[in-house]
């Protein structure tokens, strides 16, 4: 788990080489990564499996590879005062964490 939601649409178009998305028939993003050669399944929540690691090592080098990727397609979502336009107290912390020129 990444621990933040991903834009599997964004990642299929600008990564369509190495994965496919079918949310009909499998609700996550199959990526294909060529070295080390292993297969992540990523899903929209921030959850990944990887398959076909031949050791831990494989799957050090994977993450390691892949998670600057996925935060260029971190889905950002917005406090809900920001979305209703009302103030709310539990939306205070939330507002400190946004990055500058985050869309929201």
């Amino acid at each position: 788990d990444i621990r933040f939601p991903i834009r599997l649409e964004g990642l299929l178009n600008d990564h369509a080489r190495f994965s496919s998305y079918e949310p009909e028939p499998f609700p996550g993003l199959i990526y294909k990564l060529v070295e080390p050669k292993l297969t992540l399944l990523i899903f929209v929540s921030g959850k990944i499996v990887l398959c076909g690691a031949r050791d831990s090592n494989h799957l050090h080098q994977a993450i390691d590879k892949m998670y600057p990727v996925l935060l260029q397609y971190r889905k950002m979502t917005a406090p809900p005062s920001l979305l209703t336009g009302k103030p709310g107290y539990e939306d205070s912390e939330d507002l400190d964490c946004l990055e500058p020129g985050a869309n929201v």
